[in-house]
């Protein structure tokens, strides 16, 4: 019994390698590095991208030749995914306010890093 409990306590305090999730500029502002825990709701089929919130502006996922979408594909929920995005024009500033959609899963007010 208390080796079960042992067990069960280092599990719980595992740290987590990222946090729930971040988005930061990358690419000298060219593109946007998304992180999240994936959920139910991401899991399901629908847009991915993020708006800023003041000027409308969207970014979506970037691709490459060879390679394709720039995104997790394979995961399972409580996952981390990633995902790059486009930033066109440099239009999504360190501090812009956007909203992130992927799939049923939207996230509003998240400060965008430096």
């Amino acid at each position: 019994m208390a080796s079960s409990k042992m067990t069960s306590e280092k599990k719980q305090s595992k740290p987590a390698h990222f946090p729930p999730f971040f988005i930061r500029l990358s690419g000298v502002g060219d593109f946007i590095d998304v992180r999240f825990k994936v959920n139910a709701e991401a899991m399901r089929p629908g847009p991915v991208y993020i708006k800023d919130e003041k000027t409308g502006k969207t970014a979506t996922v970037a691709t490459v030749p060879k390679i394709g979408w720039l995104m997790t594909r394979r995961t399972k929920v409580g996952n981390t995914a990633f995902l790059i995005l486009k930033n066109p024009d440099n239009s999504i500033k360190a501090g812009s306010l956007v909203t992130l959609v992927v799939g049923q899963y939207r996230k509003e007010h998240i400060p965008v890093l430096g």
